[in-house]
């Protein structure tokens, strides 16, 4: 069997990425499943996540300031939260190696989580896409979605794209969720990957987890 593409979006949180997914679904002509990161987030039991009593194991929030004295707030995954993220890399290969094209959207909380991702889909046409937007487009989404902690997005977007390849990068503060998924998908039909492949060359493939 053939096995199907994958697109692995790297974004901080209010950035877009569910939004390009779900966009890249419908505009897409052969379907897409959608695997993202709250998906699999939303398994885990509350008391190992953010204020939880144990989730120093999973997931944290580390407060603190940036450079101008802001308020920030970080995100730290925990060993259950490494562990998840090495499912989640084997998860999204399987359906591929079963066939179907994935798009799974994710924070790159760990560079260790990029260089598992290269692991588990080596072998799998997959393309790695970074997305940005602007600190005052995502602290503006930050405050409507009501769900998050101020200082949040800032804090990833500061973190997370630092020194990572990418086989495309765009930027969602004035491009359209369609926009960016017809970008996407052109990209994916006219370019072959290539920055999974530099993220093996860096860390080493066949590694078994993240973390």
């Amino acid at each position: 069997m053939k096995a199907g593409l994958v697109v692995v979006v790297n974004g901080a949180s209010s950035s877009g990425k569910t939004s390009l997914a779900r966009a890249l679904q419908l505009v897409a002509p052969d379907p897409w499943l959608h695997a993202g990161i709250d998906r699999f987030w939303g398994m885990m039991p509350q008391g190992w996540m953010q204020l939880g009593a144990r989730a120093g194991e999973g997931v944290s929030w580390r407060r603190g300031e940036d450079e101008l004295g802001r308020p920030v707030v970080h995100t730290v995954p925990g060993p259950v939260a490494d562990r998840l993220a090495g499912g989640i890399h084997r998860a999204v290969a399987a359906l591929a190696r079963a066939g179907s094209n994935v798009v799974s959207d994710d924070v790159f909380f760990d560079r260790a989580w990029a260089g598992d991702w290269a692991a588990a889909l080596d072998g799998i046409d997959a393309w790695l896409v970074g997305l940005h937007c602007s600190d005052d487009e995502l602290e503006r989404r930050e405050r409507g979605r009501g769900d998050r902690e101020p200082g949040e997005a800032r804090a990833e977007a500061a973190a997370i794209h630092e020194g990572m390849p990418y086989d495309l990068e765009l930027d969602s503060s004035s491009l359209s969720s369609d926009a960016l998924a017809v970008a996407v998908l052109d990209h994916v039909a006219g370019a072959r990957p290539w920055a999974l492949e530099v993220l093996r060359g860096d860390t080493g493939a066949g590694g078994d987890g993240a973390g």
